[in-house]
């Protein structure tokens, strides 16, 4: 979910806060002076969605990031190469076996 969220939710230079403060001697991540210093680079990022209607972006899906001409080429393929004659509505999902 971590993963998730950092590769969707959290943009790599906004909404984020940085300051120095007291680190924790056992995170590797620090250089060796920060670490004897015990003082080290904090970094929060807010991965929190704005409010619906205020710029949201769409979700991280198939249905949300493609267009519809082109989720339709990917769901005819797949039913050809799985013998599939189901279509995504009637399958509940993509038609793929993964999503069943």
């Amino acid at each position: 979910d971590l993963l998730w969220a950092l590769a969707t939710r959290v943009h790599p230079s906004l909404r984020q806060e940085q300051w120095h403060g007291p680190i924790m001697p056992w995170y590797p991540c620090f250089l060796e002076e920060e670490l004897h210093n015990g003082w080290g680079a904090i970094v929060v990022h807010d991965a929190l969605l704005p409010a619906v209607g205020s710029g949201r972006v769409p979700p991280a899906t198939f249905d949300g990031v493609f267009p519809a001409d082109v989720r339709a080429k990917v769901l005819a393929a797949e039913s050809e190469q799985t013998g599939d004659t189901g279509s995504a509505e009637q399958t509940g999902g993509t038609g793929s076996a993964a999503s069943s």
